[in-house]
This record gives C-alpha cells, structure tokens and sequence, in this order.
C-alpha cells in the first residue's frame, strides 16, 4: 500500500507565523536560569542608550570636556551592553557612568533620571556584595533576585507620587494639564485634538491607568491586569513627542521586566531573539557586536535630535 503524505500542521503553521517563532536552539540558551538577568539588561542597556542621547547638549561639549566624554562613554557602553548582555562588567560600567553624570549634573528634576539614578545604585551593590561573598564569582541569579525587589518598589514608587502630584488644579486644568499636551498630537490625525471630551477622558485615563497599575503590582492574581493596562499607556505617550518619554518608558519596559514571572521574561527573549536572527543574521565576534552597537548608537541619536 502506498503511504499517504498528510501535509503537517505544524509546518503549515510555521510558514505562516515563522517570523514570530523561536528555534529549538534559542529557547534552550534562554532558558537559562541567568537568562533572565539577560532580559534585563537588553532593554536596560536600550533605556539608558535614550537617556544619554537625549543629552544632546553634554554630547555636543557644551558643559564640558568632562561631561561629553562621560555621555558618549555611556551612551556607547549602553549600546554594546545591548548587544552582549551577559557581559555582568558591561551593565556595571553603564551603571556607573549613568550614576557619575546624574551626580555631576545635580540638582537634576527628571524623576525618571531619578529613579535610574537608585536602579543604577542597587545593581552596583546588588553584584558587589554578590562578589565578595562569591570570593570574586558571582552568581547572576542572586542579584537578579534581589533586583526583582527594589524594581517592583521603585514601580510602585513612581505610580504612587504619579497620582498623588497630578492631585492639583494645574493637571486638572485642560489648557495647562500634561495629559492634553499628550493627548493632542495622538488625536490631531482623527480631528479630535480639541474634543473636550477627548481631553478630560486623557485626564481621567492617567489617574485610572497609574492607579491600576500600582494596585496590581502587587495583588498576584491581578498582576496580569497591570501590564496589560499599564504596558500599552507607556508605549502610547512616547509616541506624542512631548517631553521626551521614551527614555521614561524604555525604563518601565525594564523594571517590569524585572517584575514578570521568570519564565515570561525568557519567553519574550527568545521570540526576540528569533525576530532579530530571521531579519538579520547576526555575526558572531567582536566586529559584528561593534557594528551592531554602532548602528544602535546612531539611531539612538538621530532620535533625539528629531524630538529636540
């Protein structure tokens, strides 16, 4: 009898979703329990890449030799830090020259700069006493951890004082709020820029959203709920120009990064991962890591001097 050829699912299923799927091989190296720290430091390294290009002005050497040096060190540490992420002394050299430019420039009033300003510390801390008590190893996995904390604090931090200082007659005032300056550029395209209803709708969404999602950080069963209302918030607002929130969001991206069971961290790793391969292959080697870090670098600054 001759066989029949049954044209497998599985295949059929892949040709039409192969961009979005994973190898065997990418899984396995993502499944590592250090992986997660990987994770991380991926979209660690991208918020603080914004966060040094958008200090154009210290790039450029308007405060100084110093100051410029400083910027472009972090700024290209950053990117490559992107590209190698397992590298734990690349993440403490971004982490300690985002820590000397925040000192050098004080007082600084951006809470997000803030708010890296203690990430950056605990990462510092969180991997030095990991090597002393290692004798000079250090076991990734520990401070991960240890990481999970201070980030889910620092969230719901951040969440706290976003609705406690929008308690004001500035905020609720449509012709001075910051929601109507963000709500704006989105609606221009569909013509309701000066929908009232529109505007105090923005008002309302960023109390209910920040509220939600300080509420969910740590109601276990609900967590889900917050990411899934605050997540598209933070993707949302960069897009409006105003402010410079990318670097802001790139931030929140990674501490709940931090904050997400392990196993969904790795899991969008290695879907990650799989895109990048299948659009580009990536060469192994300190050239390919250094183009790509280049390219990251470029891109970083044609960003903010498009939004200045």
């Amino acid at each position: 009898m001759n066989a029949v050829t049954i044209p497998s699912p599985q295949r059929a299923d892949n040709s039409m979703f192969w961009l979005f799927r994973s190898t065997r091989t990418e899984k396995d190296a993502a499944a590592r329990p250090s992986d997660s720290m990987v994770v991380f430091s991926v979209v660690w390294g991208m918020a603080m890449m914004l966060s040094a290009a958008s200090h154009t002005f210290l790039l450029r050497g308007s405060a100084g030799l110093t100051m410029a040096v400083l910027a472009a060190a972090a700024l290209g540490s950053a990117a490559l830090l992107v590209m190698n992420p397992r590298r734990t002394s690349l993440l403490l050299l971004v982490s300690g020259l985002m820590i000397a430019i925040y000192v050098l420039r004080l007082p600084v009033p951006s809470n997000n700069q803030t708010i890296s300003l203690f990430m950056n510390t605990a990462i510092l801390i969180a991997f030095s006493v990991q090597a002393v008590r290692g004798r000079g190893s250090i076991d990734r996995a520990v401070p991960y951890e240890q990481l999970r904390v201070v980030a889910r604090a620092l969230l719901a931090i951040m969440y706290f004082y976003g609705v406690f200082h929008k308690i004001n007659t500035g905020f609720l005032n449509p012709e001075t709020s910051c929601a109507t300056a963000l709500y704006q550029p989105l609606a221009r395209p569909f013509g309701l820029e000066n929908n009232i209803v529109g505007i105090y709708g923005a008002i309302a969404a960023t109390f209910i959203v920040e509220t939600i999602a300080i509420v969910c950080l740590y109601w276990r069963r609900f967590f889900w709920v917050g990411l899934l209302v605050s997540l598209p918030f933070h993707y949302v607002i960069p897009i409006s120009g105003y402010s410079w929130y990318m670097d802001f969001s790139s931030l929140v991206f990674a501490l709940y990064m931090l904050s997400v069971p392990r196993e969904v961290a790795t899991g969008l790793y290695s879907t990650g991962v799989a895109l990048v391969r299948r659009v580009q292959p990536i060469r192994a080697g300190i050239s390919g890591i250094v183009a790509l870090a280049l390219t990251w670098i470029v891109a970083a600054l044609i960003v903010a001097a498009l939004s200045t």
